[in-house]
């Protein structure tokens, strides 16, 4: 198993923070996040 790239890791953490913010937006969506 190759090591992560530098880039790996920063498209990875891009991705749980994309899908942390749409959830977290999507549960409280009674203020408007967007």
């Amino acid at each position: 198993m190759p090591a992560l790239l530098a880039s790996d890791m920063f498209w990875l953490t891009m991705a749980i923070g994309f899908v942390l913010v749409t959830v977290l937006a999507w549960r409280g969506d009674d203020r408007e996040a967007f």
